[in-house]
């Protein structure tokens, strides 16, 4: 998942990139994403079966709080 600050001329892998896998940090087969009223990024994953949250208040989300649900 890439993020575009407004005005960049580049995006920044933001989530995923490092392969499919089980990470928190890895996507498999992602195939939605919502933002919370709070302006954090949940990701479904087909094949992980799983729902990953992404918290806002951190600059990347790798290194910030993420929770499997």
């Amino acid at each position: 998942i890439v993020r575009w600050d407004k005005d960049a001329a580049k995006g920044e892998i933001i989530v995923g990139g490092n392969w499919k896998g089980h990470g928190l940090n890895q996507m498999n087969s992602p195939c939605g994403l919502a933002f919370d009223f709070e302006g954090n990024l949940y990701v479904a994953e087909w094949r992980n079966h799983r729902i990953v949250r992404f918290d806002k208040s951190v600059d990347k989300p790798f290194n910030g709080k993420r929770k499997k649900y």
